[in-house]
């Protein structure tokens, strides 16, 4: 699939953003820059630390060749720039001065700790907006607690909710309380923006992790609050079958026992007592294990096309294989080969989560060298000549 690509109208196209994130909140600039604002990845010297986390490109442990680093920073460019030396942090002023964002996951007081606090840098620019993503957020008793992604998971409850009630309870994948933190900071971003717009002033916009995952929790703690009932976990009734697992929703009893009755395979599910729920809710391991026979002699794509010609709710557990390979996600062009030159080959990416009709989501280049728009930045739109250039380098300020 071809996305519109720079000659298209941009839905955030006349902003510029600076990119100071961790796996925090790199899904929120990836998310800003694929709506069309330039985004500048700023790097330590040497590189962003998230560039040695793999896979690798064949395998081979590369800063340049992260697929995790590539999935992230997509439309990005890149710069290198040292907060700690004077000079750099004399230089990250003058960005902030031409910027409109400044997403950031420093713990609370870093930046204030470099004379880079909001009032200061609002003091330069009144219009920016400063997207502070922290564990715990800016103020309370934890604000200076470190996080990670399974600690916001277990202090937002979310961890607690997922796996069976018998076993402790287990991770989600894919770094959901990052996810979550990202999510809602653009979310936050985008009504600073809004609210910029009408007011002409930028704002501070706290992103605690915890807070994230714990608003998304649905009807939990209003269960707690209203009942004093702990939501337990539930698990996920999975069904093994010939290559994969299949996941049953309770509903359509009859049409599901008519199923297995038309195969032969429905045991004594005929019965006339199982017809009631209570019936079913206490023999439900019974009923598990003839299901389990039926499942092991289908497939996946073969018992999910039944069931919707059926009208019975199952729903395949699918992998990363199965994704890419799914027919209703390629026919929306969900999916987006994006070149890679220097390597000669391109490459697939998950495209725009969302759909704009009139401004729509951009893919334009593959994620940035360390460093690769150091020139570009600081010569032409900050106006330093090559040999202070060289210098900041060599002060280790770039």
């Amino acid at each position: 699939m071809n996305l519109p690509q720079s000659g298209s109208a941009k839905a955030l196209g006349d902003l510029r953003v600076l990119d100071l994130a961790n796996s925090a909140g790199l899904y929120c600039t990836r998310l800003l820059a694929g709506l069309g604002a330039e985004v500048i990845k700023i790097e330590p010297p040497g590189g962003d630390p998230t560039r040695h986390i793999g896979p690798f490109y064949h395998g081979t442990p590369d800063p340049e060749k992260s697929l995790y680093f590539w999935h992230y920073n997509i439309n990005k460019k890149s710069i290198t720039l040292n907060l700690e030396q004077p000079e750099g942090a004399a230089l990250f002023r003058r960005l902030a001065a031409e910027a409109d964002i400044v997403i950031e996951t420093f713990p609370t007081g870093y930046l204030a700790s470099l004379g880079l606090s909001f009032d200061e840098l609002h003091a330069i620019n009144p219009r920016l907006i400063l997207t502070s993503i922290t564990g715990f957020g800016q103020t309370g008793p934890y604000s200076h607690y470190k996080a990670t992604d399974l600690i916001a998971l277990a202090m937002g409850t979310q961890l607690y909710l997922c796996g069976f009630q018998d076993r402790a309870p287990v991770r989600t994948g894919a770094s959901q309380g990052n996810h979550q933190a990202s999510l809602h900071a653009s979310a936050g971003t985008l009504l600073a923006l809004f609210w910029r717009d009408i007011s002409g002033e930028g704002q501070h916009v706290d992103i605690s992790m915890q807070q994230a995952v714990a608003a998304d929790l649905q009807w939990t703690m209003a269960q707690y609050e209203l009942t004093g009932v702990v939501r337990k976990r539930e698990g996920s009734r999975l069904f093994p079958c010939k290559d994969g697992y299949m996941r049953y929703h309770t509903g359509n009893w009859e049409g599901l026992v008519a199923w297995l009755d038309s195969e032969g395979m429905a045991e004594d599910l005929t019965d006339p007592r199982w017809l009631e729920q209570s019936a079913r809710r206490a023999g439900q391991q019974h009923i598990d294990e003839v299901l389990i026979r039926f499942f092991f002699t289908h497939t996946k794509a073969e018992i999910y096309q039944e069931a919707v010609r059926r009208r019975i709710p199952f729903t395949a557990s699918n992998s990363a294989k199965d994704l890419v390979e799914d027919p209703h996600l390629n026919s929306r062009n969900f999916f987006v080969e994006l070149e890679h030159p220097e390597l000669g080959e391109r490459f697939v990416y998950p495209g725009p989560p969302m759909r704009l009709e009139d401004t729509p989501w951009v893919m334009e280049h593959r994620a940035p060298f360390t460093g690769e728009h150091n020139e570009e930045v600081y010569l032409e739109r900050l106006g330093l000549t090559a040999d202070r250039l060289k210098e900041l380098k060599a002060l280790g300020a770039i």
